[in-house]
């Protein structure tokens, strides 16, 4: 190999070093998968990375309830603060006939509808970014 050939090789990997360095890890093309322990004590602020934006917000004094929608399912998202910093208490799920649904797979479901939203794409990426470097 001559040294030509050599340095534009080496140069090459720099290239590529530097812009993977630059931009960070592949991104995913789906919803990122919420943390083992759910959505429980998760702040306010997390949740769009995981959901999207709530379909419904209900304020009743130091407590909000976010209603969020899939087509399979709808999921309730209570969060407690009264001093405006808002975690999550309690999650519920029901399906379109307002049954009790799988809380987990409701989270799935809405993750995944939420990021099928061209306009939710770009906001769910810029979180992503912010929360996991």
């Amino acid at each position: 190999m001559s040294a030509s050939s050599k340095a534009l090789l080496i140069g090459s990997a720099f290239l590529l070093l530097a812009a993977c360095a630059r931009h960070g890890a592949p991104r995913q093309d789906g919803p990122p998968a919420p943390p083992p322990g759910g959505l429980i004590n998760m702040d306010a602020d997390a949740l769009p990375t995981y959901l999207g934006e709530p379909s419904l917000r209900r304020r009743e004094s130091a407590w909000e309830i976010w209603q969020y929608a899939a087509p399979e399912c709808l999921l309730y998202v209570f969060l407690f603060g009264p001093d405006g910093g808002q975690t999550v208490r309690h999650v519920d799920a029901r399906d379109r006939q307002r049954e009790p649904y799988d809380v987990a797979t409701c989270v799935r479901r809405v993750g995944v509808a939420a990021y099928s939203r061209p306009e939710a794409v770009n906001i769910m990426r810029q979180f992503r970014r912010s929360f996991f470097p």
